[in-house]
């Protein structure tokens, strides 16, 4: 099972040739971490703690559950299907999941 999301990479949001950061949809991003749904004080949640915990959009959420449901198993050391499905799909994803918004 694969899921993607296409976000702009640093490169994109900084280029002139590419959409500037004021044309960018950022109630999609917004609208894809759960969290930031909820109403806090009457108003939107801004979480600016990412230092010590990020939030996860759906995407994160939907693979893990997919992973538990269908492929959970221990990876690197057993020679069934579970783990011949499971140590695969880890070493696909390893340093994929990064998102980084940087403010210049």
């Amino acid at each position: 099972m694969t899921i993607s999301r296409s976000l702009p990479n640093r490169d994109q949001l900084s280029s002139s040739a590419s959409t500037s950061i004021d044309q960018f949809d950022w109630h999609a991003v917004r609208n894809d971490f759960p969290l930031l749904k909820q109403l806090v004080y009457g108003k939107p949640l801004a979480y600016l703690d990412n230092a010590a915990t990020s939030q996860k959009p759906n995407v994160v959420f939907e693979t893990i559950e997919h992973y538990y449901r269908h492929d959970n198993a221990n990876v690197h050391r057993g020679i069934y299907a579970l783990s011949e499905r499971a140590t695969p799909g880890l070493r696909s994803k390893s340093g994929q999941s990064t998102i980084l918004f940087e403010r210049r």
